[in-house]
């Protein structure tokens, strides 16, 4: 036996000395993630060789270009992060990267004695981002020779679905061998020739971080798939299928792997908290945390309503004792704790009413906000791993307090429920310089940092033209109408069709949401004209395309109907519900024999629909034109 383990730890010390890799340096132990395509590709300008932004991640990230090779004196800086980081819902132009990139450009520093230093600041924030493709995306940045990440991540970590063991706890002999064998350099031979990954490294390794008890089942795709974009608003999120524990596991895991990679090309690594607008936006979706029958439920219901009245009318107190009523059954709702927020906000007690807000935050069961325990998990990193730390929370709520006369961020901070004001990306900016100062590496006044970043703030608004500005009001519509928020999402969208109707061209998205409002509320004559207008100008725009397809139907315009549900079922063809849609305006078109085979067709799929079972038996008994049910 001890011959045995003798041979096994020469065999690994060889393989180790060699650079072979074992699987846990080589892929995510959380998710199997590995991704296969580069954000940036190697292109030449005037006989210069430079990364350029892939075309294919332009969808996802802005267009970025810097020299393959650093030009000497130049220090090369890379901001990983989300759509915040981005700059949505504008672009790059407004976010806090390019207030740094401008800053940088215009502050006379001395960079550790240096003064002719020249910046270089790449954004690569991707919308939807989430750590662990951050973390994929740190192994492709190393190699690009860079002296500073910086890292803001925090809100992303719910939006796409990951599928872990279903229980953490087992024996801690299998939990701990698996660890182990994760990091053996001879599993690692195996697990090459039967899946062929790489044993060597192509630049430095990921970091050896010891939490691989929980592979995964099945990993991601190469790109961002949202829960969302599945379901409609967010249904698709259940409060027993969160995975809590095991998401925040995985972004401490993402976290000090991006550190470990950026240290291990010697670069300097910054982290930033995320922060979001806690005053002027609801959850995203509430739920019981108590099991209810199913007269409590409405017993809660009924008194939330009576103190949502209550608080619209300025009846606080009647609120409130309403609201004491819903506490008494459960009172662990988002919705509950948002409402309690508002009305301690209305009657000036700001200690009780952030604690509210925040609770709300961490109880939204769609949970597209960072939570507390995610913010408190990025300060613990920082620490343990002495990265400087940008505390945006505390950095933006000082300045609130002095502006405002409480520490409560809202609407006067945020656009939506986490995408910042122009202003704002440029107070991110002034604080993330001012950690810089703090790590000795920078040398500037107060004074000179506001004079620089007035002029600054000039530039920035002066790219946002109008065409800018549709776009951006048109991406936060979308962001909202995605996560289920149709009412907030209208206003912005006819604002932006406004604004095209200036311009003389028309977006289809903001076209799309304007007409969904429209629909919402009963007007439907302008909604079928507003879709009708989207099909012009894209013909493959799906969504309007059954939209319009239903909205018909209510007009009992039966024909036009059916022509739009057909190419709705061509686009989509394993999509049952609109086949079922189908055969019901068939039926009602007078097309009984198509509507027949329509309905035949669905019910192979779905053979337990009764309400098409029985429309079918009735169109057998009888030869008359039968109506069918007013809605499909």
């Amino acid at each position: 036996m001890i011959t045995s383990v003798l041979v096994f730890m020469s065999v690994e010390t060889l393989l180790a000395l060699s650079g072979v890799r074992s699987p846990a340096e080589r892929r995510d132990p959380y998710v199997g993630f590995c991704a296969t395509s580069k954000l940036f590709g190697r292109t030449q300008k005037d006989g210069q060789a430079f990364y350029e932004t892939a075309p294919a991640k332009l969808q996802y990230f802005n267009r970025q270009t810097f020299p393959q090779t650093k030009p000497s004196g130049t220090r090369r800086v890379f901001c990983l992060g989300g759509s915040t980081t981005f700059g949505r819902p504008y672009d790059d132009r407004t976010s806090y990267v390019n207030w740094l990139r401008e800053s940088l450009s215009q502050l006379s520093l001395t960079v550790d004695g240096d003064p002719s230093v020249n910046w270089e600041v790449i954004n690569a924030g991707g919308i939807s981002y989430a750590s662990y493709r951050l973390l994929n995306l740190a192994e492709e940045i190393i190699h690009y020779d860079p002296d500073l990440v910086i890292i803001h991540t925090g809100h992303n970590e719910f939006l796409e679905k990951r599928t872990y063991p279903s229980s953490m706890a087992g024996s801690t002999v299998v939990t701990q061998g698996g660890a182990w064998l994760s990091h053996s350099r001879i599993v690692g031979v195996f697990d090459s020739l039967v899946n062929g990954n790489s044993l060597f490294p192509s630049g430095p390794v990921s970091p050896s971080i010891d939490l691989t008890t929980l592979n995964v089942t099945s990993g991601l795709k190469h790109e961002v798939d949202a829960i969302l974009d599945h379901s409609v608003g967010p249904d698709a999120y259940q409060l027993e299928s969160l995975q809590v524990d095991q998401i925040v596991s995985h972004f401490e895991h993402n976290l000090i792997g991006i550190i470990k990679l950026a240290q291990s090309a010697g670069s300097e690594v910054l982290l930033v908290t995320p922060v979001s607008n806690l005053k002027d936006f609801s959850p995203f979706k509430s739920q019981y945390f108590s099991t209810l029958d199913a007269g409590e439920q409405d017993r809660w219901m009924e008194s939330y309503l009576s103190a949502l009245d209550a608080y619209q009318n300025g009846e606080m107190e009647l609120s409130m004792k309403s609201l004491q009523i819903c506490e008494a059954i459960d009172s662990q709702r988002a919705d509950l704790q948002y409402l309690k927020g508002k009305i301690h906000f209305a009657n000036g007690d700001f200690v009780a009413s952030k604690r509210c807000f925040e609770s709300a935050i961490d109880l939204d069961v769609c949970p597209l906000r960072a939570t507390g325990t995610l913010k408190e998990l990025t300060r613990k990193v920082a620490t343990e791993f002495d990265v400087p730390l940008v505390d945006l929370s505390k950095r933006l709520e000082s300045h609130c307090e002095v502006t405002s006369g409480h520490t409560i961020l809202g609407d006067n901070y945020f656009l939506d429920h986490v995408h910042p004001t122009v202003s704002t990306h440029g107070l991110i900016a002034e604080a993330v310089l001012k950690t810089m100062r703090t790590t000795g590496a920078l040398g500037f006044s107060d004074k000179e940092l506001n004079e620089v970043l007035d002029r600054v703030a000039g530039r920035v608004d002066r790219l946002i033209d109008q065409e800018l500005q549709s776009r951006a009001l048109t991406n936060l519509a979308q962001v909202l109408s995605w996560a289920g928020k149709q009412t907030e999402a209208a206003p912005l969208a006819l604002k932006a069709i406004e604004i095209q109707t200036e311009l003389g061209a028309y977006d289809p998205d903001a076209l799309f949401y304007a007409a969904t409002q429209y629909g919402a509320v009963g007007q439907d004559e302008v909604a079928i004209k507003l879709l009708e207008q989207v099909l012009v100008i894209d013909s493959g725009y799906h969504p309007a395309r059954w939209r319009l397809a239903a909205l018909l139907y209510d007009q009992e315009n039966f024909v036009r109907s059916c022509e739009h549900y057909r190419i709705a079922v061509e686009e989509k063809p394993d999509d049952l519900s609109l086949r079922r849609q189908l055969g019901f305006a068939l039926l009602r078109s007078g097309a009984i024999a198509e509507a027949k085979l329509v309905f035949n067709e669905y019910l192979s799929s779905e053979p337990g629909d009764t309400a098409v079972i029985n429309q079918l038996k009735r169109l057998q008994d009888s030869a008359t034109n039968p109506v069918g049910p007013t809605r499909p």
